[in-house]
């Protein structure tokens, strides 16, 4: 049985996460293959990306259970790209369109949400009547790229930096895809709008379109680049006769230039995977294996009552729906709660999910999942909670003939919580066996963002996968696996350890000023490392603390600040009696501080990046106190060992007031990536800023507040490291005279 893994990341908002680096690479989650026909049929269609590539939808996709498109130029309202139907009324027409989905929940009778969990998409059918009007019928589907101003009008902006648009759609009839401006403009132009066609298509079609693509009916007086720079509104129309009636679905949007990315053929779902022997399964998944004859998950965080980890199935019986599951023996099933039979047959939680809507006002549901600490007592059904931080996400394998989306549930009863926006993550439909890692930072309730996902996970009740769609809807699902995050993805990501050896390692001087050597057959402990090396401890012993013993500890730094979500994820779970953080689990694991940088950022113009730093001297009290400053200059500069599948820098950090004058531009080296142990070794004149020269890398070392190691990479992508000794330039050059 073919076996497949997927990455689901945190990061850019709106389903921005594609796959990056080749096939042969740990590729990050992707989106359906192009489906186009040849532009020779086809001779409206321009630009087209060919099969070999896949698009990166960066600012929308349907099948995210998103509901706002993540233009990146809101004017502050917080009104830009929300959908909204528009058509010919104001000039006398009367075409309509009505949705392929009730558009309504139990929050409100004008939702679209249901529309775009429906149909993945905005769907719905266009009915054409062009009235009293003088032109053509037209209707359609739009969004403001900007937002509206207090006053209700679009506003306009400068989107040159997309390029162009991509979109994923189907339609019966072809689509004009128009730039409106602000309301001046239009005017002037007598709204020809510059615009571009979409061919119809009854199956996904993908089709990327550059500003330049975009160009006026009648005499050209503007071009599609300049109205980029003052885009108000995308319109996505139909015109036709009176009568004329077309099926849309407008399923995803992404901006021109972002990434086109190879297309790995062999995967058949529609995520970048890569594939994986079915046997390394057994030795993933460290909560639950059914291949084990298991019917718990082992959470590890029980409430002493022994009922964490059981499956069960809930549904939306409470309020008037008929939905079930169908177990494929029933009288295996379910006896004195437990699934043990059905797992021991079918290798897993495999059933077949009825949807019924019944009397129900939502959308039909059903599911299965455990409780993460337990209920109350024997007599209860409410679950309580527990921390799950330290599982850093989850990990699982399933096959499904639906999709279905994975909740984190609060205290209380299953049924109470079904009425609740669980943050949660959509995960596609897969006949083969396909295993998915999310971290926690990627679960988003659907309609608010106030419970984020690692927010959730510290309160953290059940895990639920819960399958919607309509009335008379029926797929089988089978859950294979369960782990978290943090312990599978060592499994398969992490650089295997390399053990000490009693050879050494010398340091060689090159041609250039920065000397790197291979230590393919040494380790950290062969080599001097004065300050630190994991074999003797956990601390870098700077011989600079400030009376605080605070000076030297390990910890972790990303780019939330910056708007991304890039996050390290390590091998075990970090924490000792004392402390939370402390990294001695992941030094012990690794012989060194290892860890996988997942990178996610939700500003085009801005890398993602993450990383390990340590204080040089320590916080000026113990607790609450502030980073200070040390001259290290007898330092000489620094020597480390490491190995990585990344370029990175390491920085001179300084106190954060010096870093903003400076604009953040600290002096810093860059160090290239090693698959085998290396060696690096700079004196801190090679030590430059990146953009200016205002500050010599021998003048940050007697101001010297930290030692950052940062990582830095595209969003969507992820690369491993392990920091594996550190030392003074000084002693360790010296050591190997």
């Amino acid at each position: 049985m073919n076996t497949k893994l997927i990455f689901t990341l945190p990061g850019l908002i709106l389903f921005a996460l594609a796959a990056c680096s080749d096939k042969n690479s740990n590729n990050i989650i992707g989106y359906e293959g192009t489906t186009e026909e040849s532009n020779a049929q086809n001779p409206s269609k321009t630009d087209s990306i060919p099969t070999s590539t896949e698009i990166h939808f960066n600012l929308w996709n349907g099948a995210n259970e998103e509901y706002v498109i993540n233009t990146g130029h809101d004017n502050g309202n917080e009104t830009s790209g929300y959908w909204f139907f528009f058509s010919d009324n104001r000039d006398g027409g009367s075409s309509n369109i009505k949705y392929s989905v009730d558009k309504s929940n139990e929050y409100s009778d004008g939702d679209i949400t249901p529309i775009i969990d429906g149909c993945q998409g905005m769907c719905g059918t266009i009915s054409l009547d062009k009235g009293s009007s003088s032109g053509k019928a037209f209707a359609g589907l739009a969004f403001n790229v900007a937002g509206i101003d207090d006053e209700g009008a679009p506003v306009a902006t400068d989107v040159s930096d997309w390029g162009g648009i991509c979109i994923a759609y189907t339609s019966d009839e072809d689509i004009s895809v128009e730039m409106s401006m602000d309301e001046a403009t239009n005017r002037s132009i007598d709204f020809d709008l510059p615009k571009a066609t979409l061919a119809k298509a009854a199956e996904r079609n993908e089709k990327c379109l550059a500003w330049k693509d975009f160009k006026q009916s009648g005499e050209s007086s503007i071009s599609g680049e300049d109205a980029a720079k003052n885009l108000a509104t995308l319109r996505f129309t139909i015109y036709g006769e009176t009568g004329t009636q077309a099926k849309l679905n407008i399923m995803a949007l992404g901006s021109y230039n972002t990434p086109k990315v190879p297309k790995d053929d062999s995967t058949k779902s529609s995520s970048s995977v890569n594939s994986q022997s079915s046997s390394s399964k057994d030795l993933r998944y460290d909560m639950w294996n059914p291949e084990e004859y298991e019917d718990q998950v082992y959470t590890g965080l029980d409430n002493g009552t022994e009922t964490s980890g059981y499956w069960y199935s809930f549904d939306d019986d409470y309020d008037g729906g008929t939905s079930r599951f169908s177990w494929p023996h029933e009288d295996w099933c379910c006896e004195d709660d437990s699934m043990l039979g059905i797992i021991e047959e079918f290798g897993g939680i495999s059933g077949t999910a009825i949807l019924g809507k019944g009397s129900l006002k939502t959308t039909p549901f059903v599911g299965i999942g455990f409780n993460v600490a337990g209920v109350a007592d024997d007599n209860s059904a409410e679950a309580q909670p527990a921390d799950a931080s330290s599982w850093g996400g989850i990990c699982f394998a399933y096959e499904s003939e639906s999709d279905f989306r994975v909740e984190m549930g609060p205290a209380g009863h299953p049924d109470n919580q079904s009425k609740q926006d669980l943050p949660g993550k959509y995960v596609q439909a897969s006949p083969e066996e396909t295993e998915v890692c999310i971290p926690w930072s990627d679960f988003k309730q659907k309609e608010g963002n106030e419970i984020k996902g690692e927010q959730a996970a510290k309160q953290l009740a059940s895990i639920r996968f819960t399958i919607y769609g309509q009335d008379g809807t029926t797929g089988k699902i089978n859950i294979k696996g369960f782990g978290s995050l943090n312990k599978v993805v060592q499994k398969e990501e992490f650089i295997e350890p390399i053990l000490p050896e009693s050879s050494s390692a010398t340091i060689h001087n090159s041609s250039s000023s920065q000397q790197i050597i291979s230590m393919a057959s040494a380790s950290p402990t062969s080599h001097n490392f004065g300050m630190w090396k994991p074999a003797n401890g956990y601390q870098v012993y700077t011989g600079l603390d400030n009376g605080t013993e605070t000076s030297g500890y390990w910890f972790a730094f990303n780019d939330k600040g910056d708007g991304g979500y890039s996050n390290i994820y390590y091998p075990q779970m970090l924490g000792n009696e004392y402390s939370d953080d402390a990294y001695e689990t992941i030094i012990d694991y690794c012989f060194g501080l290892c860890g996988t940088v997942m990178f996610s950022q939700n500003n085009p113009d801005l890398d993602a990046y993450a990383g390990q730093e340590f204080l040089v001297s320590g916080y000026s009290e113990p607790i609450g106190g502030k980073p200070t400053a040390a001259d290290a200059s007898e330092w000489g500069g620094i020597c480390f060992a490491y190995e990585s599948t990344m370029d990175f820098y390491v920085e001179l950090g300084l106190d954060s007031d010096q870093e903003q004058v400076l604009s953040y531009d600290v002096p810093s080296i860059s160090v290239k990536a090693s698959k085998e142990e290396a060696l690096k070794c700079a004196q801190w004149s090679e030590f430059k800023q990146a953009r200016s020269s205002t500050l010599s890398g021998e003048a940050a070392a007697t101001q010297l507040v930290s030692i950052r190691f940062r990582f830095t990479g595209k969003s969507g992508t992820q690369g491993t490291f392990n920091i594996k000794g550190f030392g003074s330039y000084k002693a360790e050059t010296e050591a190997s005279l």
